[in-house]
């Protein structure tokens, strides 16, 4: 019932804040043979600055036009000798502004492939995370935000996990160059483990529902135009325990919440208007029932990091 009312909820949010995109239909249709850079309805907003990252209410008065901002990257890595392999990320994010809505999907897609020439044993292990974020701007430092996450994870065996989140964001550091974004959230959310490929270490895992605590900070830092600097954080605080796993069988007594936290920070270097290279540093920190059960089984790490550098594209 949980479930059904989060989809509920969430399809009744999304349809309502997508409501001015679509208004809009019919005045687009006139100009659909034109070139894209003609289409008055459509613009980057080259002429108002990193307006992504800041609330439509920042400018007085805002175009009328769809505002759109799109930014991808990819990092590589190929390794060879004793340990052979490629790592190798990519994403992207899509912003739509319709004052004073704004729609922000992110999509990003890892793969770790390596093969360890001595046993000649291959393993590979995929990330793939899409999110949707959707805001209303009330004031210049108040906005109201909802969306939702769908995440794999083959190295935690999450399967098809997703959440659904709805709260208020501040802007309590609003300058020109220097921008600082806080947002708390209340989250419902359902992690669905791989239990066909935790036979093998005889562990059980059920399906876990739960509402949680979701909080964000942002802080973005336009050193220079050609130097900036992104950092990111949020933490989720699940309210309810865990049913008890099954290890050889035998239900474990031990009921667990989740409590799970991201921080990366991103250093980019733009080399043309369209071109930037980055370096990334992240670290993801996730206790759940799964990292507990098997701590007395099988070696599991809470704490993940990454070092990356790579290249982007901005349009």
């Amino acid at each position: 019932m949980k479930r059904k009312w989060s989809f509920i909820t969430s399809f009744f949010i999304i349809g309502f804040l997508l409501f001015p995109f679509i208004a809009g239909a019919e005045e687009k249709k006139a100009e659909d043979s034109k070139p894209i850079g003609e289409w008055s309805w459509l613009s980057r907003g080259q002429e108002l600055g990193p307006w992504w990252l800041v609330s439509s209410k920042f400018y007085d008065p805002h175009p009328k036009q769809l505002l759109y901002h799109i930014d991808t990257n990819f990092s590589y890595s190929d390794l060879s000798g004793n340990v052979e392999g490629e790592i190798w990320n990519v994403s992207g994010a899509l912003t739509l502004r319709k004052a004073p809505f704004s729609s922000y999907t992110d999509y990003s897609f890892s793969r770790n492939k390596t093969t360890i020439t001595a046993f000649d044993s291959t393993n590979v292990v995929e990330k793939e995370t899409l999110s949707e974020l959707l805001r209303y701007d009330i004031l210049k430092w108040l906005a109201l935000e909802g969306g939702f996450s769908w995440y794999n994870d083959s190295a935690k065996f999450y399967s098809d996990s997703h959440s659904v989140f709805g709260g208020v964001s501040v802007w309590p550091l609003n300058k020109t160059k220097l921008w600082l974004k806080l947002s708390t959230f209340y989250a419902f959310g359902e992690i669905k483990y791989r239990n066909d490929l935790l036979e093998s270490s005889f562990i059980q895992m059920p399906d876990y529902e739960s509402g949680a605590f979701f909080g964000q900070e942002t802080l973005n830092w336009q050193i220079t135009k050609m130097f900036s600097l992104t950092q990111y954080f949020d933490y989720t605080y699940s309210f309810e325990d865990s049913d008890p796993s099954l290890i050889f069988g035998v239900p474990r007594e031990e009921e667990e919440n989740v409590i799970r936290w991201n921080f990366n920070v991103t250093f980019n270097v733009k080399i043309t208007p369209t071109i930037y290279f980055f370096t990334k540093y992240a670290i993801v920190h996730d206790e759940n029932p799964l990292s507990r059960t098997q701590a007395s089984i099988i070696k599991y790490e809470e704490d993940d990091t990454s070092l990356s550098v790579g290249f982007g594209l901005v349009w």
